[in-house]
């Protein structure tokens, strides 16, 4: 297995810059038409998801709809296409004490199997801390 880092930097509100980094050789990548899934986490999660989709496609899952502000208009996701999404974004702390995605905002439970369903198989998964068990889950989704 190859190690990649992956840098995720929000350039402004139109573009986002992805850099890899694989022996030193860096790849760019600046695309509008990424489908990206910002699953669970605090209210930083969502105003992540409204920068991401004032330019991108993005959806988001783990949220009830009181705890999103008003002013914000966020798309839920998708969930009956598997590989659909290009990039999921995770909490900082991705999982809870059950093994389930973080999602205090939501009463319902996420699984990241259902995570795993609907990212691409080259999809990017972005986590603040994890652990063996999501490393495990996402196999080679996971830098």
């Amino acid at each position: 297995m190859h190690t990649i880092q992956y840098e995720f930097h929000i350039i402004n509100q139109k573009n986002f810059f992805l850099k890899a980094v694989l022996y030193g050789r860096m790849e760019n990548n600046m695309k509008d038409n990424f489908r990206i899934l910002v699953a669970g986490g605090d209210m930083r999660q969502v105003y992540c998801a409204e920068k991401l989709s004032a330019v991108y496609d993005t959806y988001v899952m783990g949220f009830s709809d009181e705890s999103v502000p008003e002013k914000i208009s966020l798309k839920p996701a998708i969930t009956d296409k598997d590989k659909f999404y290009d990039f999921v974004v995770l909490p900082v702390i991705p999982l809870d004490n059950n093994g389930m995605i973080t999602a205090p905002f939501c009463n319902e439970k996420i699984n990241p199997n259902e995570i795993k369903r609907l990212l691409k198989p080259d999809g990017i998964i972005f986590a603040g801390k994890f652990n063996d068990k999501l490393s495990e889950i996402f196999e080679y989704s996971l830098w």
